[in-house]
């Protein structure tokens, strides 16, 4: 079985001269009930609020889930021919001047099966680098073994990439060699063995402190709960 170049998305770092928004969702808001929603006809759109910055087609969210523009929604639906696999929940997201709508994509199938779990690179019962297998790989999908990752065929990233969307970038591993252990790449926004991983972005110690009392000081006030506080 071939071993197949799989990438994952991560949030951009590329803001020129206008940095992309953060969006941030009402008080009241669990993420978990988020990430556990079903049914798309019993769906009632919410509200979250961007602070600063430009509507990105791939906008990083205080709920830590996947918002996808309308054009980066056409996309992925493309590639996707099962009705099934995939549920959109709309969002509208306001600025100071307009409101435009977004949707979480939620993934409702596990593709556990597309990892060879014996050639992967482990520590222990971890998994540090996975091998995933060409023939059982979707255009996007996520492992249940570790959920926070968002992944993607290499056709649907180029198709991503030749379309300009904004507000992501790819990043992978090298491809494993025998019994090796691999490094990232040298050009990977990603470094080995990080701190804490949040929004497919990895930080160290140090960088996880600073985002994380950043985004305390942007929480509405009066607020009971963190997300960066449950992770």
């Amino acid at each position: 079985m071939s071993q197949a170049n799989v990438f994952f998305i991560i949030k951009s770092e590329d803001y020129d001269d206008v940095p992309y928004g953060f969006v941030f969702s009402e008080p009241d808001i669990s993420p978990k009930e988020i990430k556990n929603v079903n049914n798309p006809d019993l769906w009632e759109p919410l509200t979250m609020e961007l602070r600063d910055g430009k509507f990105p087609d791939f906008l990083v969210n205080d709920l830590d889930i996947p918002l996808f523009s309308e054009r980066l929604k056409g996309i992925v639906d493309s590639f996707v021919s099962d009705a099934n696999y995939i549920n959109w929940f709309p969002f509208a997201i306001k600025s100071k001047t307009e409101i435009r709508i977004y949707y979480f994509c939620k993934i409702n199938i596990y593709s556990d099966d597309c990892m060879d779990f014996d050639k992967s690179i482990k520590d222990g019962e971890m998994i540090i680098v996975p091998y995933f297998i060409t023939s059982g790989i979707k255009s996007i999908f996520r492992v249940k073994i570790d959920s926070g990752y968002l992944f993607v065929s290499e056709d649907l990233k180029n198709v991503i990439i030749d379309n300009q969307i904004t507000g992501l970038e790819f990043a992978n591993w090298d491809k494993i060699d025998s019994n090796t252990l691999i490094e990232m790449k040298d050009d990977s926004p990603i470094i080995n063995q990080p701190y804490k991983i949040h929004e497919g972005k990895a930080y160290t110690k140090k960088e996880w402190e600073t985002f994380r009392e950043e985004q305390k000081k942007n929480r509405t006030p009066g607020t009971t709960w963190s997300l960066l506080d449950e992770e």
